[in-house]
C-alpha cells in the first residue's frame, strides 16, 4: 500500500492520501476485531449458562 506512486484509478498516491487510506483500514479491522470480539464474549456467556444449568 505505501510502495504505489499511482493508484489503480490513475490517482497520484501522496503521503497525506496514502495516510489516509491507512486509517481507514485500520478503522475498518478494528471494527471487525470489535465484532468479533463481542461474538466470542457473548458465545461465552451463553455457553457458562447452559453449563451452570445443567
Amino acid at each position: 500500500m505505501f510502495t504505489r506512486t499511482v493508484d489503480g484509478h490513475g490517482a497520484v498516491q501522496t503521503l497525506e492520501v496514502k495516510l489516509i487510506s491507512f486509517a481507514v483500514w485500520g478503522i475498518f479491522y478494528l471494527g471487525v476485531l470489535a465484532i468479533e470480539w463481542k461474538k466470542e464474549k457473548s458465545i461465552k456467556d451463553i455457553v457458562m449458562e447452559n453449563i451452570c444449568y445443567d
